[in-house]
């Protein structure tokens, strides 16, 4: 590691904490306490301010010093980011409380508009596919991504029914728990594949002209496909965990007693909302749209038909 690299990232890692130690940095940057101190010597030359608290507890403190631009993320250290901003929250979301569970979610959201996460409802089943296959894909398309390279796809559009795409790889995101490639195939159309039907992925070697504006995703939102949105009201009951989560676009909570709620929230599209009402049963009650409560009434009806 040169010594301008040493140099950067020991001023990026003084930017994070308070305080840190000679032997943190020793270790951090892989250098001897004593090759940590000259770089640190060499950076107050250059105009940084690095205080020394001595004694139990002490170390460096980045003071002030000329701002160094950072480097734009890679599509991999975003996506590492977000995993390891999930994997906080899920474990320590409770210790760490509101306020910064909040900011974590807007840097998450910051972070990357590449990725599309929504709150996939009650999902504890894993997918029935081939984990290594899938993760192979995974990681070729992010490479593909990364080096604005054309992909040939093979993709299995029904049971038995295969296509051939090249594509031109934009994005990868999810959307209720599934992952999808956005690009442009062959046709110069901007189409979305379901990332867990690729049979099979093929580089071409050849590059494409990037656009910066496609990273705009076209009819996905942040709770997923933008497609004829349905603004609801429901009345929850004996689910209270279900208003510690964000399900759609202006979504407010009224408690009604200590066991429901009404709530009020877009959802993306009418799967979205369906699949809701479907996973609260008899614990949730539509109240608006009001056209739906024949659709509950039928799939009620359609269940009990299976079962008598």
């Amino acid at each position: 590691m040169s010594r301008v690299v040493s140099a950067i990232k020991m001023l990026n890692y003084l930017s994070l904490r308070n305080i840190v130690s000679l032997q943190e940095l020793s270790d951090y940057l892989a250098l001897s306490e004593r090759s940590v101190q000259r770089l640190r010597n060499e950076l107050e030359d250059a105009g940084y301010q690095i205080e020394t608290v001595k004694g139990p507890g002490g170390g460096y403190i980045l003071r002030q010093g000329i701002d160094i631009r950072a480097q734009e993320l890679s599509f991999h250290q975003k996506k590492l980011i977000k995993q390891g901003l999930s994997i906080l929250t899920k474990q320590h979301g409770l210790s760490l409380g509101s306020n910064f569970v909040d900011a974590l979610a807007n840097i998450s959201k910051q972070l990357d508009q590449d990725i599309q996460t929504s709150v996939p409802s009650f999902q504890t089943v894993s997918l029935n596919l081939d984990i290594e296959k899938y993760q192979r894909h995974m990681e070729m398309i992010d490479h593909a991504i990364e080096n604005h390279e054309k992909i040939k796809i093979e993709y299995q559009k029904k049971y038995n029914t295969f296509r051939s795409y090249t594509f031109e790889p934009y994005s990868m995101f999810v959307v209720n728990g599934m992952w999808y490639l956005s690009g442009y195939d062959q046709e110069n159309r901007f189409i979305n594949l379901k990332i867990s039907r690729i049979d099979s992925i093929t580089y071409t070697h050849q590059k494409f002209r990037y656009d910066d504006e496609t990273k705009k995703f076209r009819g996905v939102g942040q709770f997923g496909y933008n497609i004829n949105p349905i603004s609801a009201i429901i009345v929850v009951k004996n689910m209270d965990y279900i208003s510690e989560y964000i399900w759609g676009d202006k979504q407010t909570i009224e408690w009604i007693d200590d066991d429901s709620f009404r709530l009020s929230v877009t959802f993306p599209n009418e799967m979205a909302f369906k699949k809701f009402v479907l996973s609260g049963s008899a614990n949730m009650k539509i109240e608006a749209p009001t056209e739906f409560k024949d659709w509950i009434i039928l799939e009620a009806q359609k269940i009990l038909k299976l079962y008598t």
